[in-house]
């Protein structure tokens, strides 16, 4: 029955460690667009990277702050038009100092901006 959640796919990563998820798509045979994706962010914040491509050129990129235990929700289309990732602790200076000429369409709103750079200390 489509619309019915039928596979779960988890992917654990350790920040501390400098860990990350690479920007990718989660494809699978039975994936309907009314599945939900969502990510968890337990125990501490990360960065949640949204691109439109994976190749560097010409990338949208939009950028989240997910703060310890937030859930983001990804639904619809979300999967099969844009790739998603966890950038590991050493891309986060760059992704968090991008600017609309280099390819960023969402920025992090102040409140979640200091509580990234926070986290980098």
């Amino acid at each position: 029955r489509a619309g019915r959640a039928r596979r779960r796919v988890g992917n654990r990563y350790r920040m501390e460690q400098g860990e990350g998820i690479v920007l990718h798509q989660d494809k699978s045979a039975t994936y309907h667009e009314k599945n939900p994706i969502t990510s968890f962010s337990y125990g501490s914040g990360s960065l949640l990277e949204i691109t439109d491509r994976q190749t560097v050129k010409h990338r949208l990129t939009a950028i989240f702050y997910q703060y310890p235990d937030d859930i983001i929700i990804m639904s619809g289309r979300f999967n099969i038009e844009f790739f998603h990732g966890i950038p590991s602790y050493d891309r986060w200076e760059e992704l968090l100092s991008m600017d609309r000429s280099s390819g960023l369409v969402r920025q992090l709103p102040e409140n979640e901006m200091n509580e990234a750079r926070a986290q980098l200390r």
